[in-house]
Protein backbone atom coordinates (compact mmCIF):
# COMPACT_ATOMS: atom_id res chain seq x y z
CA UNK A 1 0.00 0.00 0.00
CA UNK A 2 2.85 2.37 0.83
CA UNK A 3 4.39 1.98 -2.63
CA UNK A 4 1.09 2.85 -4.26
CA UNK A 5 0.65 5.96 -2.12
CA UNK A 6 4.22 7.12 -2.70
CA UNK A 7 3.59 6.79 -6.45
CA UNK A 8 0.60 9.14 -6.06
CA UNK A 9 -1.99 6.41 -6.62
CA UNK A 10 -4.47 7.18 -3.87
CA UNK A 11 -7.88 6.71 -5.53
CA UNK A 12 -9.41 4.01 -7.71
CA UNK A 13 -9.64 6.53 -10.56
CA UNK A 14 -5.83 6.70 -10.67
CA UNK A 15 -5.73 3.08 -11.85
CA UNK A 16 -8.22 3.31 -14.72
CA UNK A 17 -5.64 3.67 -17.48
CA UNK A 18 -2.93 1.45 -15.95
CA UNK A 19 -1.98 -2.09 -16.87
CA UNK A 20 0.24 -4.44 -14.85
CA UNK A 21 3.44 -3.41 -16.63
CA UNK A 22 2.94 0.35 -16.19
CA UNK A 23 1.89 -0.15 -12.56
CA UNK A 24 5.05 -2.23 -12.05
CA UNK A 25 7.26 0.51 -13.51
CA UNK A 26 5.59 3.29 -11.56
CA UNK A 27 5.57 1.59 -8.17
CA UNK A 28 8.28 -1.06 -8.14
CA UNK A 29 5.76 -3.76 -7.24
CA UNK A 30 6.25 -7.24 -8.67
CA UNK A 31 4.07 -8.11 -11.68
CA UNK A 32 2.06 -10.65 -9.68
CA UNK A 33 1.36 -7.96 -7.05
CA UNK A 34 0.26 -5.44 -9.70
CA UNK A 35 -2.06 -8.02 -11.26
CA UNK A 36 -3.55 -8.70 -7.84
CA UNK A 37 -4.09 -4.97 -7.19
CA UNK A 38 -5.76 -4.47 -10.57
CA UNK A 39 -7.92 -7.59 -10.07
CA UNK A 40 -9.13 -6.31 -6.69
CA UNK A 41 -9.94 -2.89 -8.16
CA UNK A 42 -11.76 -4.47 -11.11
CA UNK A 43 -13.87 -6.67 -8.81
CA UNK A 44 -14.61 -3.69 -6.57
CA UNK A 45 -15.72 -1.56 -9.52
CA UNK A 46 -18.11 -4.33 -10.61
CA UNK A 47 -19.67 -4.31 -7.13
CA UNK A 48 -20.10 -0.54 -7.34
CA UNK A 49 -21.96 -0.92 -10.65
CA UNK A 50 -24.24 -3.52 -9.11
CA UNK A 51 -25.06 -1.22 -6.21
CA UNK A 52 -26.25 1.31 -8.75
CA UNK A 53 -23.91 4.23 -8.37
CA UNK A 54 -25.04 6.98 -10.73
CA UNK A 55 -23.66 10.32 -11.78
CA UNK A 56 -25.47 13.58 -11.11
CA UNK A 57 -26.26 13.79 -14.83
CA UNK A 58 -27.89 10.33 -14.75
CA UNK A 59 -30.03 11.39 -11.78
CA UNK A 60 -31.01 14.67 -13.47
CA UNK A 61 -32.03 12.91 -16.69
CA UNK A 62 -34.05 10.36 -14.72
CA UNK A 63 -35.77 13.17 -12.83
CA UNK A 64 -36.59 14.98 -16.08
CA UNK A 65 -38.08 11.79 -17.55
CA UNK A 66 -40.29 11.29 -14.47
CA UNK A 67 -44.00 11.03 -15.30
CA UNK A 68 -46.45 13.19 -13.34
CA UNK A 69 -50.14 13.34 -12.53
CA UNK A 70 -51.39 16.78 -13.55
CA UNK A 71 -53.29 18.59 -10.76
CA UNK A 72 -54.98 21.07 -13.14
CA UNK A 73 -53.71 23.87 -10.90
CA UNK A 74 -50.98 25.55 -12.92
CA UNK A 75 -49.21 27.05 -9.89
CA UNK A 76 -49.21 23.71 -8.04
CA UNK A 77 -47.99 21.82 -11.11
CA UNK A 78 -45.12 24.30 -11.47
CA UNK A 79 -44.18 23.89 -7.79
CA UNK A 80 -44.18 20.11 -8.19
CA UNK A 81 -42.14 20.18 -11.40
CA UNK A 82 -45.00 19.16 -13.68
CA UNK A 83 -47.49 17.61 -11.26
CA UNK A 84 -47.49 14.88 -8.64
CA UNK A 85 -44.64 12.48 -9.51
CA UNK A 86 -45.61 8.87 -10.14
CA UNK A 87 -43.96 6.30 -7.90
CA UNK A 88 -43.06 8.83 -5.22
CA UNK A 89 -44.47 9.63 -1.82
CA UNK A 90 -45.78 13.19 -1.68
CA UNK A 91 -47.10 14.79 1.49
CA UNK A 92 -49.33 17.85 1.40
CA UNK A 93 -49.51 19.76 4.65
CA UNK A 94 -50.75 23.15 5.73
CA UNK A 95 -53.33 25.06 7.74
CA UNK A 96 -56.94 23.85 7.79
CA UNK A 97 -59.04 24.96 4.85
CA UNK A 98 -56.24 25.55 2.31
CA UNK A 99 -57.35 22.73 -0.03
CA UNK A 100 -55.18 19.76 0.91
CA UNK A 101 -58.15 17.41 0.75
CA UNK A 102 -58.71 18.31 -2.91
CA UNK A 103 -55.73 16.09 -3.74
CA UNK A 104 -57.05 13.11 -1.77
Amino acid sequence: MGKLLRAGLNTAACFTSLNSASLNLGTGLHLDETEQVLKILHEDSKKSELVGIKSALDLLLKEQDQEHIVTFCEAMDMLLGGGIPLGRLVEFCGAPGVGKTQFW
